[in-house]
Parts: C-alpha cells; structure tokens; sequence
C-alpha cells in the first residue's frame, strides 16, 4: 500500500514537473516569437519608411494640395506657409513633420508650433504666436510676450505701439527669467488690454518697476506719472481707474502733473499745474 502511493505520488509529480516545463518552454517561445515581430516591424519601418517617402514623393496623389492654418493672429497665412517651406502640388504629404516645424518656429513671432496630417493631400498647421505686450531696452529694444520672455529684437520699422518696461536690473533681463514684480507689472499690462477700459493699453507708455512693486506708470496721452503699489491686480486696477475716472469728469485731468494712490489706505494725491 505505501508503495503504491509513493508511486502514485511520485508520477503526479513528474506529470506535473513536465506540465511546468511545457509551459515555461510555451512562454519562452512566445516571447521569442513576440520579440522577434516586435524588432522585425521596427526594422522594417526604420528601412520601409524612407523608401516609401523616397518613392511616394513623385506621385501626384500625396503631393499637399489643401493647407489650414489655425491659430495665428499677428502673422498671416501666407507668412506661415512660406516660412514652412511647403510648396502646394509639389511638397510630398510624408515629409517630416519636424522639418516643417522647425521652419515655422526660425520666425520669432512662433512659440510653438504643431502638425497634423491628413492623408492623403492635407495637413493642419497650429501655431501659437508670441503675444507681444511691452518692450524692454536692452542694448536696443525688445519684445516680451505675456509669459515674460524676450524673443525678438524691436525694428524701427514695426507698425506696432506698445509700452516699455523700465527699471528692470539688467542681469535679471539676460536670464530670461524676469522677477515677479516684473511679471506683476507684465499682468497689470495683459489686464488693462481687456474690453474697455479708462486706462488700455494704448494709453500706456511706460512702466517702471520696482523691487517692492511699487510702480510709476506714464500715460500716453498727457505723459502723467502714475505712483502706486500693486499687490491684488483686480481691487488695485479698479481702484486706479475710479481716480482717473473722477478726474476726468472733474475737468482736472488735463491740469493733472502727478498722481500718487495709496491702495492700502483708498487715498490718492493728484498736483496740478496750469
């Protein structure tokens, strides 16, 4: 009897070992198998696809016949498509969308740029622009977009009015990466340009800052220095436009020299002059 169940024992586990063995053989071989198509279509996309673009490039069919451009304000479509190096009927649809978009982005006005394709003759340009809101002098004048960074040098021949940003330590320029009261007086333009306001944009030449947010802020208009400190943009900048609001229905605005606005204390001095 104990024989007998040694045995028994015995050949089930041997069943089972060679069971496991089967298994760890079906296992291994799958994932030699699945490796090797994984490597294979690899490969063979790495060799396939330039031959494939290589001798598609002359066939009409995936030639770009259609391009549509979103997103771009300041530069025009056909700015986008000439920088793109894309030339309609001829530029193939396989070509490297990297290429494209690194052509679009050597203009100053892109801050980024995508592509999508639509086969076989169409593709789709996103672009996002470089938002200019104030210069900043350096060696020469520079534009700053709303995130603070500096991206190109300002042309005489720009048709574009925009505040300068004054008092800003050079050191703190060259980094590209502005201060915060820089970036507070950077907001404080991007809040004035919305809907309409008593002080937009457009009536603002010059803003200086300083270390402890306090700001001095030129008018366009009368060239009158504005002094105050800003630390909550909304209540501050409401409270700047009901100062300038009051003098202007006052009839002293025009005989107004210099404001100064205390915002902690909702006081304000203004000196007039004939």
């Amino acid at each position: 009897m104990y024989k007998s169940t040694y045995m028994y024992n015995k050949k089930y586990k041997d069943q089972a070992r060679s069971r496991k063995e089967r298994q760890d053989f079906s296992f291994l071989y799958k994932y030699i198998l699945m490796s090797f198509l994984i490597i294979t279509l690899v490969m063979g996309g790495f060799f396939i696809y330039p031959y494939i673009t290589k001798h598609t490039s002359n066939i009409k069919l995936f030639n770009i016949s259609s391009i549509e451009v979103k997103g771009n304000e300041i530069l025009s479509y056909e700015e986008i498509i000439k920088n793109s190096g894309i030339i309609l009927s001829k530029t193939s649809i396989f070509t490297n969308k990297d290429t494209i978009i690194t052509n679009i982005k050597k203009n100053n006005l892109v801050y980024d740029a995508n592509i999508l394709k639509k086969y076989p003759d169409k593709i789709i340009i996103h672009i996002q622009e470089n938002k200019p809101v104030a210069l900043i002098n350096l060696d020469a004048l520079y534009y700053i977009n709303e995130k603070g960074r500096i991206y190109s040098k300002f042309n005489a021949d720009d048709n574009i009015n925009l505040p300068i940003l004054t008092g800003i330590k050079k050191e703190e320029i060259l980094s590209n990466t502005l201060p915060e009261y820089a970036i507070t007086a950077i907001d404080f333009l991007k809040y004035s340009s919305k809907g309409i306001r008593i002080l937009g944009m457009n009536n603002i030449s010059e803003i200086n800052c300083k270390d402890n947010k306090y700001f001095t802020i030129y008018t366009n208009d009368n060239g009158i220095p504005i002094q105050m400190k800003i630390t909550n943009l909304k209540n501050d900048f409401s409270r700047l436009e009901s100062v300038l609001n009051h003098l202007y229905r006052s009839g002293l605005y025009e005989k107004t020299k210099k404001i100064v606005i205390n915002t902690d204390k909702k006081l304000y001095y203004a000196s007039f002059g004939e």
